[in-house]
C-alpha cells in the first residue's frame, strides 16, 4: 500500500472557522532531531547558534519551525530542560569545589533560566498601606507615567483646595 505523505488535515476552531494543518516535512524532523542531538553537546554547550551551526542551518529556520509546527515547540523545551539540569549540576560542583564566583554565576543564571523550579527571589510585604494623597494627585502621577509629557501637568498638592467644576469651595 503506497504512503500518503501530503495529506492536509483541517481541524475546526471553537469560532467555526477551520485551519488547515500541513504535515510536517521529512527533512524538518531530521534536521530538528540533529538539532536537538546538537545542543545537548559538549562542545555546544546548550548555545542554539551552534548547535545549529553544526546541524548546516540558520537559527531562522528554527524559530520559523517552531512557528509552522507547535510539536517542535514542546520538543525543544522538553530538550531545554536539560540545561536546567546541567546548571543545577553545575551549582553542586561549584558548591563541593567552594568556588564563590563560578556559585554566583550559576545562581544568576538559574534565576533567569529557571524560574519554575524556584530560582526567584520575591519579595512579600505584610501590611496595610494607607493612602494619604488626594486622589487628582494619584491621577496626575499615572498619567504622567502613562503618557509621558504628551498631556498638559496638573498641579496638585497634598493640603490644597480641591476644584469641582471650576467653582472654589
Amino acid at each position: 500500500m503506497p504512503k500518503i505523505s501530503n495529506v492536509v488535515v483541517k481541524q475546526k476552531r471553537d469560532d467555526g472557522t477551520y485551519d488547515t494543518i500541513k504535515p510536517m516535512p521529512n527533512i524538518v524532523r531530521e534536521k530538528f532531531n540533529l538539532f536537538l542531538k546538537a545542543l545537548r553537546r559538549k562542545s555546544v554547550a546548550w548555545d542554539r547558534d551552534l548547535a545549529c551551526e553544526s546541524v548546516g542551518i540558520k537559527p531562522w529556520h528554527i524559530h520559523k519551525w517552531i512557528k509552522q509546527y507547535p510539536e517542535l515547540k514542546k520538543r525543544l523545551e522538553i530538550a531545554e530542560e536539560g540545561i536546567k539540569d546541567w546548571g543545577e549540576k553545575r551549582l553542586r560542583d561549584f558548591m563541593a569545589q567552594d568556588n564563590k564566583v563560578g556559585m554566583v554565576a550559576t545562581i544568576f543564571y538559574l534565576k533567569t533560566k529557571a524560574q519554575d523550579r524556584g530560582y526567584s527571589e520575591q519579595i512579600q510585604f505584610t501590611g496595610t498601606v494607607e493612602n494619604k494623597y488626594p486622589k487628582e494627585m494619584l491621577e496626575a502621577v499615572t498619567n504622567a507615567a502613562k503618557y509621558g509629557n504628551s498631556r498638559p501637568m496638573i498641579n496638585v498638592t497634598p493640603n490644597s483646595k480641591r476644584l469641582t467644576n471650576g467653582e472654589d469651595d
